[in-house]
Parts: C-alpha cells; structure tokens; sequence
C-alpha cells in the first residue's frame, strides 16, 4: 500500500480486505486481505476502475453510489455480490469510510469481509425450510400410510371428503379406491406402482383421474415414498393425493384470460397505487409505441400530456376508494408524441383481505370512432351531393346570426333561390347530369356571396342563403345581381352545354319579423312572386300590397 496513506502497517496486516478508492473509481491502494478475496495480484488491481470487481449489471449502479458517497459522504454500508478474478462470484459485507488527505482529495476507505461460505449455508438452510414447508402443505392432502408386509393401511378422513364420500364409507384394503380410478387410467397406474416397488427409485408420483360422488371425474396427483429392507425389497409406502381439479381449470382460465391479454386490440396495463406500471401487453405497445421494457417500472404519467397530469391523481384517488372508473374518454400521448383519443376503464385489484393494492386498466383507441362521429355529424347537417348546410344546418345558421343581429343591431337577409329550367334539363340528360348541373351552380353561387354567408340546399334545385350585417337592401342588390349572373352562366354537360336561370325572394331584418321559420317563409313567398313575374329575376318581400319584382337587364338593376 502506497506509504502517503496514515495506518499503513495496520491496514497492510489487517485479517480484513481493504481498498482506497479516488473520486473516480479507481485503486488506489490494497491490501494483502483484499487481493485474496478478489483473487488479484495488487499490481492488476492498482489504478483499475472499482466496476472491476462487480458483475456487468451493477457496474453503473457501483460508480453511481461511490460517487454520490464522496459528494455527500453519509453511510454506505452492506451485501454485495462481487466477482473473483477466475469469474466465481462471492458474496461480500463492506462498509466505507469517507477520508480527505491533506491535499483535498476525498477518498474512500472500503473495509471488506467475505461471507460467500455463510451464505452457502444459509441458503442451505433456506432450501430446508422451503422442503420443509411443502412437506407441511402436503399434510393437509390426503394422505396415506401403508404397510406394504403386513397390508395394514392408514387414511386421513381427506381421503374421502376429497372425492365426497363420508369418511370410513369402506374397507381400508383400498380395493374401492381402485374401482374408482378412470377405466383409461387404471392399466397405467397399476403398472406404474409395481415398477416403482421393483425399481431402486424411492420416490413415486403419478397424475389419475377419480369419480366423485357426483359422477365427475377429479384429477388427482399421487406423490408417495417408499421405504425399503435391507435388501433392497419395499416394505412400506407412505404418500398423499392432492386434487388438482380446480387448480388445472384455474390455470386453464388463466392460460385462456392470459391468451385474451395477449390478443387483444385494447390495450390492458396494470399498475400500483402510486400509478407505476407492473404490465404491458401487446395491445398496449401497438396503442402507445412504447415496448414493456420501456414501460414496466415507469410511472403511467409518462403517457399523459403536460396538461392533463392531475388526471391521474384523480382517479388514483378514486381507485384507493375502492371505485371503478368506467368509460372515461380523455387523450393520451404516444411515443411517437402523437396524442391518440382513449376510452379507458379502470378498476381496482384487491388482495385476499379485500384491500386495493393495485388497478387494471383496459384502454381503447377512440380516435377512428371520433372521426366516425365527426363525419356522422357532417353528413346529419351537410346535404351529400352538393356538401353544402341542409335545412336542418340552415336554420341553426339563421338563429345565431339573429342573435348575432339582436345584440349588434345589425341587418341580415334570408333569400330564397329556386333554379328555372332544371325539370327540363333532368328529363332530357337524365338525373347525373342533374346532378352534375347542381353542383357547378351551387358552386357558383357560393362563389358569389362572401365568406360570412350561408349557403344551404332544402332540396331538389331549391337553395337558401344568409347573407349577415349588411347594409340594406343595396348591399343586397349587388350579391344578388351576382347570383343571378352565376346561375344564368352556361353549363357544359357531357360535352352538351346547358343553362338555367333562378327566381330569387329575399326579406330583411329587423324590417321583417324576426323567427327563422317565417323569415324563411317570408322569403320564398318573394320567390314565388319573381317567378311568377317571368323567373331570372329576385323579389323583396314586402307584407303590404305585392312588390314589383327585380330583374336584370344589361349590367342594370331595375325595382
């Protein structure tokens, strides 16, 4: 050991290993005790990293502590398992010793004891007790003594409840418990057991079925020892049965629900009350990108967006009540950062006592059956041919631009178009040409009506339109002149060239009366009057004597 450290002809002679490590990791001296755990020449060991000593997985972990020892200094003290220079791994008790030299320098003094004989033994000792314990467990089995000389035979009273008989309903020569062994069953275990009394293995076990009381066939496990002479010949066999009836199906259900986790679309995860996640399946890693190695160990805040976090509290505060969170519709977070749409149920797992330890969680991807319900409520407002607003739609557009009107003290218009000419070019060129002709006219239309506007279709080649704060009937004019213009443009068709015009009736708020229904009303009975007057022109409606209609004529209005 370097002679710049204090003790040195102590530590050097010490019955103990020691080593001094540096900030970083490094030997800087050993001693005899120490280089005879490890198994190293001091020369191998002197300026070599501490991860030397340690198995691949804690080397990190190792530097970690030492470093976080020398900063903070503290205690750091007990079993490791460690690694000798020929690979056998050791287990060692240390503790350390924070020294600062009179240059500054923080070190650490590690004093190392092995205890990898003690441990063997307690381990021993360990593997006893569990041995022990089973033999404990088989107690409560049905067990049997037999005195395979005299024929003598003892049976605990599980015997019979095991198969629901009273207990001493027969002899104890055990032929009626052959009887009750499966037909296809019997040959085997008769076999079975006479090979294991010929043999030189003293211990026996075989898997039977057995008829219950209720007709029902148990599967029964039979572990036995045999006890032998001298001579090698068995004298006497001592056992128990143990129904694995219930314990098969459970594990059966437990294959089948485990098969269900694993195959399912939802994702399915478990996790403690401290929301970290215990279980991942597949249906979780293809919802949120992360593999379970990823996400085992983590907290399941990792999914949640920044603003959502105290969502979690919430329903961990919940499930510590004991209540079950169910279709409960939020948004998660992918790996990829994706937010992705979630109709999650949560409930709580509770130990034998009834105590909540834990919660499973099914969540599903909602985010098609969103876009499902998105679309389902464009095409209830939207009509399908020209995807304009329909009736329905147009009247919720009329109400809010009347309040929008009430409260401003603004002027809307409600007009009403009906194209002149359709019947005939539906007749003539069939109904897609129809159709085709009213989706390049009502594209036209709102086209010619400014952004604020309405534009609706009630049906056949009927159209509606709201047209919001405008300033009076002049305003109105001029985006009607436009409509009139773009309904009366030709048409190409199927290489046919087609024209129609429209008969247009509009009303005005708050010269008129202010519902939807009669507004509109209002409207179309100005349309009606535009047609009747020679169509290609618009009327206002007036609820006095009837108003002339408007038509145009050159690049000039007329009223």
């Amino acid at each position: 050991m370097p002679s710049r450290y204090p003790l040195d002809k102590v530590l050097i002679s010490a019955p103990i290993g020691v080593a001094v490590f540096n900030y970083e990791g490094l030997f800087s001296a050993v001693n005899p005790a120490y280089c005879a755990i490890y198994g190293y020449p001091a020369e191998e060991l002197l300026g070599a990293s501490i991860t030397r000593i340690f198995p691949i997985e804690m080397q990190e972990q190792v530097l970690r502590l030492h470093r976080k020892f020398l900063d903070a200094g503290g205690t750091l003290a007990g079993e490791w398992e460690v690694v000798r220079r020929d690979g056998v791994r050791l287990h060692v008790i240390s503790n350390s010793v924070l020294v600062v030299n009179d240059a500054g320098e923080r070190l650490r003094f590690v004093y190392v004891t092995d205890i990898s004989e003690r441990r063997r033994m307690e381990l021993k000792v360990e593997d006893s007790e569990q041995r022990l314990a089973l033999v404990m467990r088989g107690t409560e089995d049905a067990v049997i003594d037999a005195d395979l000389v005299t024929g003598k035979r003892n049976y605990s009273a599980q015997w019979w409840q095991m198969l629901g008989y009273p207990v001493d309903a027969w002899p104890l020569d055990g032929q009626h418990w052959q009887k009750l062994i499966h037909p296809e069953d019997s040959d085997r275990i008769s076999t079975g057991f006479a090979a294991a009394l010929e043999g030189s293995n003293d211990r026996f076990e075989i898997q039977m079925r057995m008829r219950h009381s209720d007709g029902q066939y148990r599967t029964i496990l039979s572990r036995g020892y045999i006890t032998r002479d001298a001579s090698g010949k068995a004298i006497r066999y001592t056992g128990a049965n143990t129904d694995l009836t219930d314990y098969l199906r459970m594990e059966r259900e437990a294959r089948l629900f485990q098969s269900l986790v694993e195959s399912s679309d939802d994702a399915i995860v478990s996790k403690s009350l401290d929301g970290i996640v215990a279980s991942w399946n597949p249906g979780a890693e293809a919802m949120f990108g992360y593999r379970p190695q990823e996400m085992i160990g983590q907290p399941i805040s990792v999914l949640m967006p920044t603003d959502r976090l105290n969502e979690e509290d919430e329903i961990l505060a919940r499930l510590r009540r004991g209540e079950k969170v169910q279709h409960f519709e939020t948004v998660r977070v992918r790996k990829d950062g994706r937010p992705i749409h979630v109709s999650v149920t949560i409930s709580p797992i509770r130990d034998q006592q009834g105590q909540v330890i834990g919660a499973s969680k099914i969540a599903r991807d909602i985010t098609p059956l969103l876009l499902q319900r998105e679309q389902l409520e464009h095409v209830a407002k939207h009509d399908a041919l020209t995807n304009l607003p329909n009736r329905y739609l147009f009247s919720d557009r009329i109400q809010q631009a009347l309040v929008l009107a009430r409260r401003q003290k603004l002027v809307l218009a409600v007009v009403y178009i009906d194209l002149d000419g359709f019947k005939s070019v539906n007749d003539h060129y069939g109904h897609l040409a129809g159709d085709e002709l009213l989706v390049t006219v009502s594209k036209r239309i709102k086209d010619a009506l400014r952004e604020v506007d309405t534009l609706a279709r009630l049906g056949g080649d009927e159209f509606a339109a709201v047209l919001v704060d405008v300033q009076g009937l002049e305003e109105c004019k001029a985006l009607i002149q436009r409509v009139l213009l773009a309904c009366a443009e030709p048409v190409l068709i199927g290489g046919h060239t087609t024209r129609v015009s429209a008969s247009i009736g509009l009303t005005l708020y708050p010269m008129d009366d202010d519902s939807p229904e009669k507004l509109l009303a209002h409207a179309d009975q100005a349309m009606y009057r535009a047609k009747k007057a020679g169509k290609n022109q618009f009327c206002v409606f007036d609820p006095g004597p009837p108003a002339a209609p408007i038509a145009p004529q050159a690049d000039e209005w007329q009223i």
